[in-house]
Formats: C-alpha cells, structure tokens, sequence
C-alpha cells in the first residue's frame, strides 16, 4: 500500500485531535465546525505542511498511521517513522529465509 498522503493523514485522527492541530498552525475553525471542515482546512493549509503535519503527531499516532496503511514501524524512532509515511525510508526488510537443506548425498556405487 502507498504512502498515505495529507488527506488520508487527517482523517485518520479524531476530530479533537484535529482541533488541537489547527489551534496549532493558527488556523480559525470554529469548534462546532464537522470533522470533515477541520480534515479540509488542515489539508488546504500551507502552514501545515504534509511533513510539519507528521512532526506534529506523536509516535503513538504515528505508529497508527503506519499500521492502517501496512507499513512496518518496528524499531522506528519519531523522525524514521515521519520519513517511512513520506516515503523517504526504505520499508523495514524481510526476515531473512531459512537456509536450504543440504542435498543428499548420493550413495556410493559399489
């Protein structure tokens, strides 16, 4: 699955959440406004950046996001897992695969 883009980002949180965002990068939105109005103004905002946006969420958040959009964020860090969303991080690697069974060892020839 892609990396989820902006959009995909805001409405993935609650609306209280959204508000606490938008009080953050100074955008006016009334309380009483719908989630969907905060998700729009949050989105259109040059301020909140897709980045700044990320940087903003907490790691628990974070993790969320990965987790909804199959993304491995195991033994990621805050800015590993903002680079993981952005799709600047290579994705966690594969276990590696067991090592093949010796071949038989043909039988002697009398």
């Amino acid at each position: 699955m892609p990396q989820p883009d902006k959009r995909a980002v805001l409405q993935h949180l609650p609306k209280a959440r959204l508000r606490e965002l938008a009080a953050a990068f100074e955008l006016k939105i009334a309380a009483a406004d719908a989630k969907d109005v905060h998700v729009d103004a949050l989105a259109r905002s040059k301020k909140a950046s897709h980045e700044k946006l990320l940087q903003a969420l907490t790691d628990d958040e974070l993790r969320a996001l990965c987790d909804a959009h199959a993304l491995d964020p195991a033994g990621r860090g805050h800015a590993a897992l903002v680079d993981l969303l952005l799709g600047r991080a290579a994705p966690a690697p594969a276990a590696p695969s067991p090592a093949p069974a010796p071949a038989a060892t043909p039988p002697a020839l009398a």
